[in-house]
């Protein structure tokens, strides 16, 4: 899905997929845009796509869904919640 968005990498044959859970990811100030790295290397999968497959992505795009919610608000509105409960008990 990151390839198919990639101007270059969508062009691409034979590449290779790194993916990891976003709490291995390490960024620190010193680093460029956009680099990343890993706080623990066994917790990164790697894969290699050898050619460009748009059927997937294609129905991928027809399922995808934006949403744009007010994270501020449903932070406090869970904050409020977490207060509430530990008045209760």
């Amino acid at each position: 899905l990151v390839r198919a968005n990639s101007i270059a990498g969508n062009k691409m044959n034979d590449i290779s997929v790194i993916y990891t859970p976003w709490e291995n990811l390490l960024k620190r100030s010193d680093m460029d845009v956009g680099q990343v790295s890993f706080k623990d290397d066994k917790n990164v999968g790697k894969t290699r796509v050898k050619t460009r497959k748009n059927e997937i992505v294609n129905r991928l795009n027809k399922t995808k869904e934006e949403k744009f919610p007010d994270l501020q608000a449903e932070r406090e509105a869970f904050d409020a919640s977490v207060r509430e409960e530990k008045k209760e008990a």
